[in-house]
């Protein structure tokens, strides 16, 4: 028969057996669970770089491979019509253990300036099993350099045109070098309006100026007799296209006598609008373009020679002085009214023998109506801002307006102009 203290130790020896069993279970249990955690750690780290070389592959083919690219055929420099498909690249990384297989499927599209590119990045794991990773993407047919501005922080004065300043200043005004242009609104003008660089308004009229001074010769020491102005200037042309039935595209016509005017019906100001208009063509001169009286020539300017383009129109230039509003000139005052032709020596009207205007509009904003003052509408409301390209075409008056024409600019397919115009007068 066992005593107490006999059963007492095989009882802790089974007991000892059940703990290193259950202990040598959980050790296994654990290795497994570490197993797994290494492997899901190494195919984050390899999804991981396989997205960083679809990136890396896609940002090269929207930059054309490398700086300097171009978007025609260039035989030293990557090119657009480069981007094509490729057969797979093997991208071997020393850190993932592991080789990538990168694959780029290209697709032109023949209606848009733009490509498909899908990139492809293959490999296999520790455990053997084949794994990939895709990226769709749009390259489009611009130069990769455009891409730059959308790296500058936006900044508080309007955008520049022109040399370097508001895209509302005439291109012909003349650069004082201050802050300040100085713009004839006519060649044959005794005054100047300077305009502020920056807002694109007129500041000041100055008079007195000799009529026979050119745009180009104005200085600061002519600026003598100016008045302060708050104005808003609105400028455009007026073209003529006498053809059976018109063209818009090339209304090229010798103009008609005419002037412009503009009649407010809301304005903070008693001052009327001053209102110049001239007939101009553009001719080259040094492989410049320039508008130029229609009826001078190259010796009447002192220039040599000149090759002119066939374009012919009227241009003209209103502006409204209104008064400055608390410290703010550019987002109080505003004006309202509309702009029509005063014919001189001709009549508007819709049979023959006479004249019909129309006014170029487009719906730039698609709301299916001119509604906004930039689109040219038959009346401008609440204008607080200049307004150019305000544009006029003059056809016979038994013909209609031109319809509108969408004419592809860029020829592929996503620049284009709208040429159609509406009735305005009368």
């Amino acid at each position: 028969m066992k005593t107490a203290r006999q059963r007492q130790r095989g009882m802790s020896l089974i007991e000892a057996l059940v703990a290193f069993l259950v202990v040598t279970l959980g050790m296994l249990g654990l290795m497994r669970s570490q197993e797994g955690l290494r492997l899901n750690s190494e195919t984050a780290r390899h999804r991981g770089e396989a997205l960083r070389l679809a990136q890396q592959t896609l940002e090269e083919q929207r930059a054309f491979v490398a700086p300097n690219a171009t978007l025609t055929s260039t035989p030293s420099l990557p090119h657009y019509a480069a981007i094509q498909s490729s057969s797979a690249a093997s991208a071997n990384l020393s850190a993932s253990n592991t080789s990538y297989e990168v694959s780029r499927h290209v697709d032109d599209n023949s209606s848009f300036a733009y490509k498909t590119s899908r990139v492809e990045v293959a490999w296999t794991d520790r455990r053997g099993q084949q794994q990939s990773l895709k990226l769709h993407t749009l390259i489009a047919g611009q130069d990769p350099m455009l891409a730059a501005a959308l790296s500058q922080a936006p900044r508080a004065h309007p955008v520049w045109g022109v040399r370097g300043r508001s895209t509302f200043i005439p291109p012909a005004a003349h650069d004082l070098g201050d802050g300040r242009s100085s713009f004839k609104p006519s060649s044959t003008s005794t005054q100047v309006w300077l305009f502020d660089n920056r807002s694109g308004r007129i500041t000041a009229i100055c008079s007195g100026l000799p009529a026979s001074l050119q745009q180009q010769q104005v200085t600061s020491s002519h600026l003598t007799q100016c008045s302060a102005v708050n104005g808003l200037l609105l400028s455009g042309l007026v073209r003529f296209s006498l053809a059976q039935p018109p063209n818009a595209q090339a209304a090229n016509d010798t103009p008609l006598p005419l002037s412009v005017g503009l009649n407010l019906t809301s304005a903070p100001t008693t001052t009327a609008p001053q209102c110049v208009s001239e007939a101009v063509k553009v001719v080259q001169v040094s492989g410049e373009a320039s508008w130029v009286p229609l009826n001078a020539t190259p010796g009447s300017l002192g220039i040599t020679s000149w090759l002119e383009t066939g374009e012919r129109f009227v241009a003209y230039h209103c502006m409204v002085d209104l008064p400055p509003g608390n410290g703010n000139a550019a987002s109080n005052a505003a004006w309202s009214g509309h702009s029509h032709i005063n014919p001189q020596g001709w009549s508007i009207g819709m049979t023959a023998g006479l004249y019909r205007v129309c006014r170029y509009s487009s719906d730039t904003d698609g709301s299916g109506s001119i509604d906004r003052n930039e689109e040219h509408p038959a009346t401008y409301t609440n204008v607080k801002t200049p307004l150019n390209h305000q544009y006029f075409l003059v056809v016979r008056g038994e013909q209609n307006c031109p319809a509108s024409t969408l004419v592809n600019v860029a020829n592929n397919g996503l620049a284009a102009l709208d040429w159609g115009t509406v009735q305005h007068q009368p």
